[in-house]
């Protein structure tokens, strides 16, 4: 059985069901809902119960004080609705609401595909990563150095955070990929960027991404299927010859979704800024939103081409300043 759950005051809605905690099922439903632990021992995914009930699922080490027990306070972490439920709590919708965050996280799992890494990074169980789909953080490995890192997956799963990465693009990333052993530490901060979806809009979307800058669009669309919108999407991937490395994720996106398309396009040396952009000029539908992860040259290209509104994070091979990351409207 499932039930409605409504927030308070911003008049979002999604769908619990039975036995399901309400944090859980608003992060699933692309909600950015407050929380930290999400294991009931921070109290930051505290709530008011408006309307309806709910149901203890497991207790948890906060302390509600007692004048907010009175006030219908709950733990969002540790209650399932058992019918619909009005509740009074402050959904995320800015980059600037998500606050500042250092984790000391370890490597999850890395698979290497030809010269790209695809890393996995697991937070600590009291110390979940919130961010926005699209934002970045900086990696840091002692001893090497740092570098921002595009988060490569949804806001749904703060705890498993996924990172790409190509061997060359500077020390760091060299480093890992030769040496991103399972259980190694890995420092977060972050996260940083605005470059979000912009989810009052209803305007078709066109998301463009040159190789490693398929990340930060891999967590918009990721994003865009948990809200379970119905836009009409367009998705063009730059890379050289067998570089799209998560070819099988496009194919399965477009497979189950309604109005998706992939277009892999490979980018051979030599080949004309124009001929790379012609395919997306020709597909790309009319006053669409676009959303553009590649090369500076690309960027320019289409600015030109392109008719509706931009949001851009600049991609440069190699080292990247924290404020190339952010989004542009034009």
């Amino acid at each position: 059985m499932s039930y409605r759950v409504q927030l308070l005051p911003s008049g979002r809605t999604f769908t619990a069901e039975a036995h399901e905690s309400l944090l859980d099922a608003g992060l699933r439903s692309g909600v950015n809902l407050p929380y930290s632990c999400a294991g009931g021992s921070c109290g930051e995914c505290k709530a008011r119960v408006l309307s309806g009930d709910v149901d203890l699922l497991s207790r948890h080490e906060y302390v509600i004080p007692e004048a907010e027990k009175l006030r219908n306070t709950i733990l969002l972490c540790s209650n399932a609705p058992t019918s619909d439920v009005v509740l009074e709590v402050v959904d995320t919708g800015e980059a600037g609401e998500i606050p500042h965050q250092r984790i000391r996280a370890r490597i999850a799992s890395a698979r290497r595909v030809g010269d790209y890494l695809l890393l996995q990074v697991r937070t600590p169980r009291t110390q979940t990563l919130r961010f926005l789909a699209g934002q970045y953080v900086t990696l840091s490995v002692e001893g090497v150095g740092n570098r921002p890192a595009a988060v490569g997956s949804c806001p749904c799963n703060g705890r498993v955070v996924q990172f790409q990465l190509h061997r060359d693009e500077d020390p760091v990333a060299a480093h890992l990929y030769e040496h991103a052993d399972t259980g190694a530490p890995l420092a977060i901060e972050g996260p940083y960027g605005n470059f979000t979806l912009d989810e009052s809009s209803s305007a078709p979307l066109v998301m463009v991404a040159e190789g490693t800058g398929f990340a930060p669009i891999k967590s918009l669309v990721e994003h865009f299927i948990a809200l379970e919108r119905e836009l009409p999407v367009r998705l063009f991937w730059i890379a050289e010859p067998g570089g799209h490395y998560l070819e099988n994720v496009c194919r399965s996106w477009r497979d189950v979704l309604d109005n998706f398309e992939v277009f892999l396009i490979d980018r051979t040396p030599g080949l004309e800024i124009a001929a790379v952009i012609e395919p997306i000029r020709s597909a790309a539908p009319d006053s669409a939103d676009w959303y553009l992860a590649c090369s500076p040259e690309i960027e320019a290209a289409l600015r030109e081409a392109s008719s509706g509104r931009l949001r851009v994070y600049s991609y440069e091979t190699g080292s990247r300043e924290h404020g190339s990351a952010d989004s542009s409207l034009a």
